[in-house]
Formats: structure tokens, sequence, C-alpha cells
């Protein structure tokens, strides 16, 4: 099974390791997009679901709207973004039963990065200690 779960916020942002106009203080209204695949074992889902999705919100809607990204992000580029929040959708899954989980995140129509939860394991290892970056 595949649970999605779509979304935006309206977030600024300033790039301060890049040279040119991303390096000035600018907003997007962020699109998102979680994509989560697993099998529908029944220890999977006790209750029928597999995450709620205001969990899902409450990991990208309500924690970045109407926010200063660079509060969140020393650097709060699209592609560091996403690993992030598939990091911490990952901890709803402690023990790795799911599939997979992608994230995809534009900051506009023509503009975004995918990530999966490989992808987030590279970059802070498996460990919640890590996710300092």
């Amino acid at each position: 099974m595949r649970i999605t779960k779509t979304g935006e916020f309206c977030a600024a942002h300033h790039l301060p390791h890049y040279q040119g106009e991303c390096a000035n203080n600018h907003g997007h209204t962020w699109h998102y997009r979680v994509e989560i695949d697993a099998y529908a074992f029944p220890e999977l889902l006790p209750n029928g679901i597999l995450i709620d999705f205001k969990d899902i919100e409450k990991l990208t809607r309500d924690k970045y709207n109407h926010t200063d990204l660079n509060e969140f992000f020393e650097n709060p580029t699209c592609e560091l973004i996403a690993l992030m929040i598939c990091r911490e959708i990952s901890y709803y899954d402690p023990q790795d039963k799911w599939d997979n989980i992608t994230v995809s995140i534009w900051e506009s129509e023509t503009a975004s990065v995918t990530v999966t939860r490989g992808d987030a394991y590279c970059f802070f290892g498996r460990n919640k200690e890590n996710e300092t970056r």
C-alpha cells in the first residue's frame, strides 16, 4: 500500500552559503508530497492506520507555516528541508518495517527535490542524535 499526503506551507528563508538573490531574505509557498510504502501486514495496522495524516501535517505545515526557515536550518535549501522531513517521518517507523518513505518539496512550480528514507539515512545516519546539521 502507499499512503500519500500533500499540502503546502508559506515560509521565508535566505541561503547564507549562496551568492546571488537567494542570499537575501525571501519567501515561497512550499508544496510537499509525502509517500509511505508498506505491505498491509496486520501488525503494521493495529488500528487500521499506518500513520495519521495529522502527524504528517505536524512535521510539515504545522511546523513550518509562516516561519523563517533559518530558525530551523542553518542553510534551508529545498534539499535539506526534504531530508529533515523524511528523517522525522521515519521516527514513526522505528523498526524500519515500512518499505520506503519519499518526500518531495517544491519551492516553485519548476523547482523541486525528491528524497527517500535511504537519502536521509545517508545524510544523517540512522540515529536521531545525528540530526544536528
